[in-house]
């Protein structure tokens, strides 16, 4: 291990966003870090189709989502109004407070600026990274929304896999039934 270290080698990683239309032709993005671009690529496409899905070319569905930063804190003992304030002079595009915590939305150029004036200020957020955001979301019924969790479901665990945005709204008891 030492040896392959040192002389420079290392296995040729590679990100690739995968598009496509899962059932009820809800968008769906898949983002993979891979070593082996064709197994992934099979596991993709044996997923989507396994569960009424389709996988479409890059462009696809890219176009229905903004791609954006997303930086999450916890608000325990930050202030809300302070919080807001700060984010809306760094330029963020959103701020949103759910429950005890904020999410502040930037465009992409200004991500890293805003995470790293907001570390300054607020310390280490709980996340911070560049996600989709669906521009619409679209409602299924319930079989083709527990399809839906499957194909998810499947992608989560492609170990290539690092994250799958879709425009879906679902049901959060019906997310509940299928998690139990």
């Amino acid at each position: 291990v030492l040896k392959k270290a040192s002389s420079g080698e290392q296995d040729n990683l590679e990100e690739i966003r995968y598009e496509g239309f899962g059932p009820g032709g809800i968008a769906v993005i898949v983002e993979a870090v891979t070593d082996n671009r064709n197994r992934t690529a099979s596991e993709v496409r044996a997923s989507f189709t396994k569960y009424s899905g389709n996988l479409g070319e890059t462009g696809s569905v890219s176009y229905l989502f903004k791609n954006v930063g997303q930086i999450l804190y916890e608000i325990n003992t930050l202030s809300e109004d302070l919080i807001l304030d700060v984010s809306i002079e760094l330029g963020a595009i959103d701020v949103n407070f759910q429950d005890n915590n904020v999410e502040i939305i930037t465009n992409l150029e200004d991500f890293n600026v805003i995470r790293e004036k907001m570390e300054t200020k607020f310390g280490f957020p709980e996340q911070a990274e560049i996600i989709w955001i669906p521009e619409n979301l679209i409602s299924l019924n319930e079989e083709k929304s527990l399809i839906l969790l499957k194909l998810l479901d499947t992608l989560d665990n492609c170990d290539d896999v690092q994250n799958v945005f879709c425009n879906v709204d679902l049901d959060e008891k019906l997310v509940e039934k299928f998690n139990d």
